[in-house]
């Protein structure tokens, strides 16, 4: 028995045939359409491309029941009387002693979801990789700041474990209806850069096309290509919308340039591509200094070096709220400049106000942005006690960048948080599988392992960390620990290695108050906490919610420390609040 196609949405003339709502609409209004006209309807469109017989068409509409011919005249009829059929407008056309032919131009329109994939590097240069990455990145946020449009992230769809993946592979992998594929070519001051979207479900492309253009009309084609996508993918039901933008930082093809060449040192996420990230930003604020894309991304270097502890906060903090400053000066509507000042607001201010404020007002700008969704729920509603929130927030990201270890990573740190200890190790293995050995993933786990009283699996992937880091002999000095004393043995070991890093003049007293914690040892914990506390560094920013901390909470002191913190603190640590 013939039966209709799976769910799907087409746009033909002024109309939009929505099969997942039974819905046809004409300009954006609904027409008033019999549940058989429809899928009268929808047979014809579904087969646009060839001629229908009228016994198959029968068979579509009435599946299950044997009904006479007439009918079928009489929807046709009506069906003609709703689209407004006449000798100009023909939709439906009876081919006489055969069927009939849906004539109007079809096109096939998707569910709001969309991967850009990197666009391949057509030069014989490899260095001029950066310069692709970018084209495809600047279309990603574009994209990513239209309402009801799903758009992965950057880290998901530039997974290089896609590479080799078809079109249904990667929608699968990634949960989404299309993806975008490209190339880029430069010669000289000429650049040719070819896109096309494919459909995962059956790898049908549904559009192409071809620039040729000059290198400083690369804007323009950014902006064609993500108008030309979002016009072909379906976001509630057309609704109006926005559409896709795609600003013009500047007209200097060299600051242009280097902000690309730093932005693809960003995305390595080193300290040493950090710091080279920085140095083509410098380039580019001395020959344009009111280049506020420049300035907006190198506060974001320098908040990622003071938050990862890969520069001392004294001074990184400086230099990167003077960034943060002076972008909003040049645009106070930059995404990366508000999540820059979320992060320092409240990771090295505690002011959690002024941080909620510049998270919701960049989520404001940019609802599709998976990174300010990771930094909300982690840096300020996790901390502050808001941990369902935070975990909203970091699940938004992953759904919106799937592939992204940092924010899977996130979410087991927020269900280890919220006490979820199985539920955490899961998301750890998972984790683990995206990237073979994540440090802090390493930790949680074991954490984890501990919480549930797994002390030799706790062991075992310290050990495997150690191992997987080059410190073959630690791993075997833990393993000798445990051996011996258990996993308290294992801890005094741990407390007596960050001693000596200590006295080598690391400060490691973040580090020191868990392992106390753990240990039960409340005064050197409770010092510990207090002297990170002062200096705002490492993990005590989740003390309020940190299940080391467990055994203090009955303490006076713990409490007056919690509180200088302010984030009990009503006006943020409130359940939705809104400072």
């Amino acid at each position: 028995m013939t039966s209709l196609p799976d769910r799907r949405s087409y746009t033909f003339g002024p109309y939009l045939l929505d099969v997942d709502q039974r819905q046809l609409l004409k300009d954006g209004q609904k027409v008033a359409v019999r549940p058989k006209i429809f899928d009268t309807l929808r047979a014809l469109v579904e087969n646009s491309d060839r001629l229908l017989h009228k016994e198959e068409l029968m068979a579509i509409v009435w599946p299950d029941t044997a009904v006479d011919e007439s009918n079928l005249m009489h929807h046709l009829s009506v069906l003609r009387k709703v689209l407004g059929q006449n000798k100009e407008t023909q939709y439906v056309v009876t081919v006489p002693g055969r069927g009939y032919r849906f004539t109007a131009p079809v096109e096939a329109t998707l569910e709001g979801s969309i991967a850009v994939r990197p666009f391949t590097n057509m030069t014989p240069d490899p260095e001029q990789d950066f310069f692709c990455d970018g084209v495809a990145e600047e279309i990603i946020d574009a994209l990513a700041a239209v309402e009801g449009l799903r758009v992965v992230g950057r880290t998901s769809s530039f997974d290089r474990r896609l590479r080799d993946v078809g079109a249904s592979g990667v929608g699968e992998r990634l949960g989404v209806s299309s993806i975008l594929e490209g190339s880029v070519r430069q010669a000289g001051e000429r650049l040719r850069i070819s896109a096309q979207l494919i459909r995962t479900s059956d790898g049908t492309q549904l559009w192409s096309e071809h620039y040729d253009r000059e290198l400083g009309d690369v804007f323009d084609i950014q902006q064609d290509i993500a108008e030309a996508l979002v016009g072909r993918v379906r976001t509630k039901l057309l609704d109006s919308h926005p559409g896709p933008f795609v600003p013009r930082y500047t007209d200097n093809q060299e600051v242009y340039r280097l902000y690309l060449e730093a932005r693809y040192c960003v995305n390595q996420q080193t300290i040493s591509r950090l710091q080279q990230a920085i140095g083509f930003l410098e380039q580019a604020i001395e020959l344009e200094p009111g280049f506020a894309r420049g300035h907006a991304l190198l506060s974001v270097c320098y908040v990622n070096l003071a938050v990862y502890g890969y520069l001392p906060v004294a001074g990184t903090v400086e230099k990167a709220e003077a960034a943060v400053q002076r972008a909003l000066e040049l645009n106070d509507a930059s995404v990366l400049a508000y999540r820059a000042q979320g992060l320092l607001s409240a990771a090295f201010r505690w002011d959690w106000a002024a941080s909620q404020r510049a998270f919701l007002r960049a989520l404001d700008l940019d609802p599709g942005n998976s990174t300010v969704h990771y930094s909300y729920g982690n840096h300020l509603l996790a901390p502050v006690g808001r941990v369902e929130e935070a975990e909203r927030e970091i699940r938004a990201a992953v759904e919106l960048d799937p592939l992204a270890p940092v924010f899977s990573q996130g979410l087991c740190q927020i269900l280890y948080y919220t006490r979820r200890y199985e539920e955490a190790v899961e998301q750890a293995r998972h984790t683990l599988a995206l990237e073979g050995d994540y440090p802090i993933v390493r930790s949680l786990l074991a954490a984890c392992y501990s919480a549930l009283g797994r002390t030799e699996e706790a062991v075992l992937e310290r050990q495997v960390h150690l191992r997987n880091t080059g410190r073959a002999a630690e791993a075997d000095a833990i393993g000798r620990a445990y051996a011996k004393n258990g996993e308290p043995g294992v801890l005094r070991w741990m407390v007596d290695w960050q001693l000596k890093r200590s006295s080598n003049g690391e400060d490691r007293s973040a580090a020191l108050a868990v392992l106390y914690a753990w240990l039960d040892d409340r005064e050197p914990a409770l010092s510990c906490l207090e002297s990170a506390l002062k200096k705002k560094f490492g993990a005590v920013l989740w003390t309020k919610v940190h299940p080391a901390f467990d055994c203090l909470r009955d303490e006076p002191r713990f409490g007056e420390l919690v509180d200088r913190m302010g984030v009990n603190d009503p006006r943020v640590a409130t359940p939705q609040a809104v400072a």
